[in-house]
């Protein structure tokens, strides 16, 4: 799924097998360019797996980010939520 937003967002997969996926989260920003500029947090049907996730320091350093999901019942939704 390739998608662009600003503001805060949700993205559902529905469709899934119930059980416990493996969620690779990557992350590219089309306007912000330094460190703290754009920071959010990241939640997975819920529950918080990300807090101040700074887009611009974590890309520089990292790439992607794995988040273990669990007792999935059938569908997954992601939401990015500004911290700041």
């Amino acid at each position: 799924m390739h998608t662009s937003r600003y503001l805060e967002s949700n993205y559902v997969v529905t469709g899934l097998a119930p059980g416990s996926y493996q969620v690779r989260l990557y992350f590219m920003d089309w306007y912000f360019q330094r460190v703290g500029e754009r920071v959010f947090d990241v939640a997975v049907n819920g529950a918080k797996v990300l807090t101040d996730f700074d887009i611009i320091g974590y890309a520089v350093s990292r790439g992607a980010d794995v988040c273990p999901c669990r007792r999935v019942p059938g569908q997954l939704m992601v939401t990015l939520v500004s911290s700041m």
